[in-house]
């Protein structure tokens, strides 16, 4: 039996989709599972969560912008019947998220609540088709809880011809439709090429990694939000970090070639400055995939404020140049023993 001919129906809904235009929807996410996030002891020794960004990539992002697909775009390979798909498929280019502080301070984990009456919150991702070239898209994404913007989500997705190298060709018969000509005149976001050589960089090391089948997509492709658990996770090991105190800022993701099930990938990793780092992906020789990542730490404000004092006792004037520095880079993100109010400094 073909694929396409196969009908079937989830066990239970994975988001509610409101479509808003054509090239417009919101995808809501009323519950999260315990799988999306990461629970450590801070330096304080109070309990905290932080919602892993490649969950956010595979379990929201990746969601909402396949309704979009799916309802406003009617565009879904696997079910397409129209000759001009025909073996067609997508890649994902390139991918960059931004996760501002109170995206970690709105998605904290269920579990850390302390009583069920505790106010929740929901995920609404907004996803916008803003540009269409000749084989590639370009999607918006912004992360949205209780009305308000907390992060930020652009993807190119590149068409391709299943079983053949590079980019393959839009059909005609979705360029030329109504809603997608104008996208066709706008101009495409200027997206990096490659986070490599850089002379700020340090290379602090490398791991090799494995591509497990549950790494994968149904083209036995690892899916793409692996690679960004994998940087992340090559990033704790070169730097034999043993807190999970690091939030990630940005990511800027750069998918040169896919990577199958069953290939080993040599993952090194670059140190920058102000908790900058890149990684690179190389399988047989060949390069597949490189990030560039800007992270802050957390630090108990109680903890951080006491250190500063332990070591400066009589330069109050040290103590506050140094905290406006702090204010002016971004460099970490303190937090209150209680009531667990994130304060960016």
């Amino acid at each position: 039996m073909k694929r396409e001919d196969v009908e079937a129906k989830s066990a239970w809904s994975l988001s509610e989709f409101e479509l808003l235009s054509p090239i417009n929807g919101i995808s809501k996410f009323q519950t999260s599972s315990w799988s999306d996030f990461i629970t450590f002891k801070n330096s304080a020794g109070e309990s905290t969560s932080l919602i892993w960004p490649h969950a956010i990539a595979k379990n929201y992002s990746e969601i909402a912008i396949s309704n979009l697909f799916r309802y406003a775009l009617k565009l879904d390979p696997n079910i397409l019947k129209s000759p001009a798909w025909q073996d067609k498929g997508f890649f994902m280019r390139y991918q960059e998220l931004e996760f501002s502080s109170e995206f970690y301070e709105a998605l904290s984990c269920p579990r850390i609540f302390q009583s069920p009456d505790a106010p929740t919150s929901n995920l609404h991702v907004h996803t916008n088709i803003i540009q269409v070239g000749k084989s590639s898209a370009v999607a918006e994404q912004l992360l949205v809880v209780d009305g308000k913007r907390v992060g930020k989500n652009l993807q190119q997705i590149t068409c391709i011809e299943r079983g053949k190298a590079g980019a393959s060709a839009l059909p005609d018969e979705f360029l030329e439709l109504e809603y997608i000509k104008p996208l066709r005149k706008a101009p495409r976001p200027n997206f990096p090429r490659t986070f490599l050589p850089d002379k700020s960089m340090e290379e602090i090391g490398s791991v090799k990694m494995s591509c497990f089948q549950s790494d994968t997509d149904e083209n036995c492709h690892m899916n793409e939000s692996v690679y960004l658990r994998n940087s992340l996770d090559a990033i704790f090991h070169c730097e034999k970090l043993t807190k999970k105190d690091l939030q990630v800022e940005k990511i800027q993701a750069l998918y040169h070639k896919e990577i199958l099930a069953g290939k080993t990938v040599d993952v090194k990793v670059y140190r920058g400055a102000d908790g900058v780092y890149v990684t690179s992906f190389t399988v047989d020789g060949n390069f597949s995939f490189q990030s560039r990542i800007k992270t802050r730490r957390i630090l108990s404000y109680m903890y951080f404020v006491c250190l500063l004092i332990t070591f400066f006792p009589s330069n109050i004037k040290f103590l506050i140049n140094f905290i406006n520095y702090l204010s002016k880079n971004r460099l970490f993100e303190l937090k209150l023993p209680s009531p667990g109010v994130l304060i960016s400094v």
